[in-house]
C-alpha cells in the first residue's frame, strides 16, 4: 500500500527505518504498538491478564523478530527516555486519551508515567486494571469502550 506524506505527519528516521507519527490535526490521535522487543520480554509485558490467543500471538512476533534487521530495528525503538519524548509532546495538538495498564513493567509507577503524559498533553487518561504493556488486547472491553467515547466526543457525538 502506497503512502502519501501530509504536513500534519512527522517523522522520525532511525537506522532501522523512518517512524511516523501524527502530532495535528482534527484526530483523535490513536497509536497502538504491537507486541515486540526481546524474545523473552513479550511474557513480562503482559502482567495481569493475558488474552487468549496469547501463546499463537507470542509465537508470530518470536517469527517476526527472526526476519532480518526487524529484531534490530525494534530494539532501537526501545531507547527513548523522557528528554526525547518530551520535546515532542509539547506539539501534539490532536486530542489524546492516554490508555496504559495499571501493571505495565515498562514503568517503576506506571500511574505516576501516565500522569506526566497526560498532564503534558493535557488529556483524560484511562489506568486499565489487571493490564500490564498491552491493555488493548488483555481488556479489549475495558480499552475499546473507552476509545468508542473519546471517539464520539471528538466528532461531537457524545
Amino acid at each position: 500500500m502506497a503512502t502519501t506524506e501530509s504536513p500534519l505527519i512527522s517523522f522520525l528516521e532511525r537506522p532501522g527505518g523512518r517512524v511516523a507519527y501524527d502530532v495535528a490535526g482534527p484526530g483523535p490521535l490513536v497509536v497502538l504498538v504491537p507486541g515486540m522487543g526481546d524474545l523473552r520480554y513479550p511474557p513480562k509485558l503482559y502482567a495481569g491478564r493475558r488474552p487468549a490467543d496469547f501463546e499463537d500471538y507470542r509465537a508470530r512476533v518470536v517469527a517476526g523478530l527472526r526476519r532480518s534487521g526487524h529484531a534490530r530495528a525494534f530494539s532501537l525503538t526501545s531507547r527513548t527516555g523522557h528528554a526525547a519524548v518530551e520535546a515532542g509532546l509539547a506539539r501534539v495538538s490532536a486530542p489524546t486519551l492516554l490508555v496504559m495498564g495499571e501493571r505495565d513493567p515498562d514503568f517503576a509507577d506506571p500511574r505516576a508515567e501516565a500522569g506526566w503524559v497526560s498532564a503534558a498533553l493535557r488529556t483524560e487518561e484511562l489506568m486499565v486494571p489487571d493490564a500490564g504493556h498491552y491493555p488493548q488486547s488483555q481488556q479489549p472491553e475495558v480499552t475499546t469502550s473507552a476509545l468508542i467515547a473519546s471517539a464520539a466526543r471528538v466528532c461531537g457525538d457524545g
